[in-house]
């Protein structure tokens, strides 16, 4: 099961290298803030202020490639696995589609260039929330989701 949410804001970190890009669920009510790097957090201020980012992403130029090609990037994922925030791309080519591993700061920026939607999978809360390894941000989001009503009733755990 995941979870749609949308890219609000970046905000300050307190790693003076990194910023936090803040995600809001659907509903509106759930916020999950994802450590990115600083040059990437810039670029994403500029682009919601309007202004064209000098900075490029590889997943923009793999954008590009892949439409030539007759691919289409169709969303973004955030996942957990053993204690990191990872991502995966979902792509659908002519013939069929595949889920591609990438950098999370980068498939975040991209994103929000591409306006892709961007979803949190609710599995991640299973596999990684019990070890420490899990940001406390994930995991107060994760465990905060409401799914009923979503045919998950029970499955919460």
């Amino acid at each position: 099961m995941t979870v749609e949410v949308t890219i609000t804001g970046v905000s300050a970190c307190e790693c003076p290298s990194h910023a936090r890009v803040v995600l809001r669920d659907e509903a509106g009510a759930r916020n999950l803030q994802v450590r990115i790097h600083a040059d990437a957090g810039q670029a994403m201020l500029a682009e919601m202020a309007g202004l064209a980012s000098t900075r490029s992403a590889m997943v923009d130029l793999l954008g590009d490639v892949l439409g030539r090609g007759g691919v289409r990037l169709d969303r973004l994922t955030l996942c957990c696995s053993q204690g990191r925030l990872c991502a995966k791309l979902l792509l659908f080519g002519p013939d069929a589609a595949s889920e591609v591993a990438v950098e999370p700061c980068e498939a975040l920026l991209a994103a929000y260039r591409l306006r892709l939607p961007v979803f949190v999978e609710e599995e991640a809360r299973r596999e990684g929330m019990p070890g420490g390894g899990v940001p406390p941000v994930y995991r107060e989001l994760m465990e905060s989701l409401d799914l009923s009503g979503l045919g998950c009733e029970g499955e919460r755990g």
